[in-house]
């Protein structure tokens, strides 16, 4: 249970850095954002490695599980056993869940695909970004004849892709 707290402890640490992050760029502070949003990449990845280390209990928890499964089918227990049994599955299901909830957490998500104009992630990322992009002193615009035709996306992806790029290129012409 030590390493739950520890990913619970890490995960904390990281929500609280990513609020920081979003107050600094509001105030104008891009240095000091800047450096936290880099911080931010660093706890999300190093959350991601203690995830991983869980797919190490899987085998293990899978094996306790059918022997406790076995055990109960072939033995005959008194009642008070019987119950310890039971508190003894139930924590080791317990535990499972736990697990499979963390490995869940360490996965890409599901692709929820819609039909929308990429023109509407566009113009909401610029308005997402307007005082980050104002804090690095960069002027964007988005110049269209006419809106891009529907497709099918998950707009949360696109619009995860596009703050990514922009982001990455205001932090490069800022260390250029």
């Amino acid at each position: 249970m030590e390493a739950i707290a520890r990913i619970e402890a890490e995960y904390g640490r990281y929500v609280f850095i990513k609020d920081q992050v979003i107050l600094h760029y509001k105030e104008g502070d891009r240095e000091t954002g800047t450096r936290l949003h880099k911080e931010t990449r660093n706890r999300f990845f190093k959350i991601l490695d203690l995830c991983e280390k869980y797919k190490a209990l899987r085998n293990p928890l899978t094996s306790v599980k059918m022997r406790l499964f076995s055990l109960h089918r072939a033995l005959e227990l008194s009642p008070i056993q019987r119950d310890d049994f039971e508190v003894i599955s139930e924590e080791i299901r317990h535990i499972d869940t736990i697990v499979q909830n963390f490995l869940e957490f360490s996965r890409p998500p599901k692709l929820k695909t819609q039909k929308i104009s990429p023109s509407e992630i566009v113009d909401l990322v610029f308005e997402l970004l307007r005082h980050r992009l104002e804090s690095y002193n960069v002027a964007a615009t988005v110049s269209r004849q006419a809106a891009l035709p529907d497709i099918q996306v998950d707009p949360e992806q696109l619009k995860e892709v596009l703050i990514n790029i922009l982001e990455n290129a205001c932090e490069a012409g800022e260390e250029a």
